[in-house]
């Protein structure tokens, strides 16, 4: 046997391990797919001071947002509440997004602040 037969015998092995399954010859797919990797998704020049941004990645809707000092937040675009899209509301107060459907108010992490 020779050394890359072996060396693409561990490597099988090893990703096999940690939960990955076979996509092609030499290709693994992580356990949980791509959706442990870092995607870009906008400009912060596109996100303004006052309406948030919808974004769709990996059939997640995320919404961004301005927070204090220009700092640009991302959460999952729905309301704890009622599901409402936090996309459809806007940044009442400064480093929050405020729900339109009742007026809850999350900052940059996603607690309820108001």
């Amino acid at each position: 046997m020779n050394g890359a037969k072996l060396a693409d015998d561990a490597e099988r092995a090893w990703q096999e391990a940690q939960g990955a399954t076979p996509l092609g010859p030499f290709e693994y797919v992580p356990p949980l797919g791509f959706r442990e990797y870092w995607y870009p998704a906008l400009f912060k020049k596109e996100i303004g001071p006052k309406q948030p941004k919808f974004v769709k990645i990996m059939d997640e809707d995320i919404v961004f947002f301005r927070g204090k000092a220009e700092k640009v937040h991302a959460l999952f675009d729905w309301c704890p509440h009622r599901s409402a899209r936090l996309s459809q509301g806007e940044s009442l107060f400064p480093g929050t997004i405020t729900c339109e459907y009742h007026g809850y108010t999350f900052d940059g992490e996603g607690e309820c602040v108001a």
